[in-house]
């Protein structure tokens, strides 16, 4: 079973204790379907058409959940030696600002999630798979996705964070069928399997893409406090693995915070929906104990679009 390590349960006053766990302490979803392969055969799925089609499973059986929920999800990265090796800038020999790996270099280190119920309550937040090495966490993933089939929720995880996960996956061998087999996670243009919000808020390219950091300001939330995306592969070196958790957490948590803003301006929640759910997401993070510099740096008035 996939192993989420250091997940931690949303407030306990919003979320109903949950049912019994399995051995990677995930509650069984309220209701399960059996394929022979996890999205094999005609059936009618949550976008409401028919598809059909076969996927050879070779005796391939595991239950797959038909609740919708939600994964937000961020990873980070250091280069990949083995594959690729940083050119010096020209002319500075021994510097250390070098140009960003390729895709195929990007090795993941931590793979941060935040589990939502059909709600939108925190139903768990963590990392998956951090006592294990890269291919061990990214099987966990790789189960996870298959068992449960969340839709995914990203920042410019279009451009990166899934890119580099199915080439990690080409790079062990693993099985990745539920990214390339499942519903509307590779498709652009849709919302359905993946809804990557740097894509969508810039027009899937219309306009230049805006960081996560800009985003997170606009709407109330500290965004990049202390740390980005060039200080990983340092900090990972100097030992400091439990730093790079809590920094893509961070990142995690104004990713679900920028979603829950993004169902408010795109009609799918009204005011009083957002600013329970915001709420409670809120709430989920101060009882979680991690988030605490972020929580600092919140102004709640924009961010709960206080009057």
């Amino acid at each position: 079973m996939p192993e989420l390590s250091n997940i931690k349960s949303g407030d306990p006053g919003r979320v109903p204790a949950p049912p019994a766990t399995d051995s990677a302490g995930l509650s069984p979803a309220p209701s399960t379907r059996s394929f022979r392969g996890p999205w094999e055969g005609p059936r009618t799925p949550r976008d409401g058409r028919d598809h059909s089609g076969t996927l050879p499973s070779a005796g391939y059986n595991r239950a797959v959940t038909t609740d919708l929920t939600y994964l937000v999800l961020d990873i980070e990265t250091i280069p990949d030696r083995e594959l690729w090796d940083p050119p010096e800038p020209a002319g500075v020999p021994g510097a250390s600002d070098r140009p960003f790996p390729p895709l195929y270099a990007c090795r993941p280190v931590v793979l941060g999630v935040m589990w939502l119920d059909a709600s939108l309550a925190v139903k768990r937040i963590g990392t998956i798979g951090e006592t294990k090495d890269e291919a061990g966490m990214m099987t966990d993933f790789a189960d996870f996705m298959a068992k449960w089939r969340p839709q995914v929720i990203t920042w410019n995880g279009r451009g990166f964070d899934l890119p580099v996960l199915a080439l990690r996956a080409l790079r062990f061998g693993l099985d990745f069928r539920w990214y390339y087999r499942g519903e509307g996670y590779r498709y652009r243009f849709s919302e359905e399997g993946h809804l990557d919000l740097c894509d969508v808020i810039s027009d899937h390219g219309a306009a230049k893409m805006t960081s996560l950091d800009g985003a997170a300001r606009t709407i109330g939330l500290p965004g990049k406090d202390g740390v980005d995306g060039s200080q990983v592969e340092v900090l990972f070196h100097a030992g400091q693995i439990e730093a790079l958790r809590q920094y893509c957490l961070s990142d995690v948590a104004q990713t679900a915070f920028l979603f829950l803003r993004y169902r408010l301006v795109a009609g799918d929640l009204d005011r009083d929906g957002y600013r329970h759910a915001a709420s409670g997401l809120l709430a989920a993070l101060e009882s979680d104990g991690r988030f605490g510099k972020l929580l600092d740096g919140v102004d709640r008035k924009r961010l709960l679009l206080g009057d």
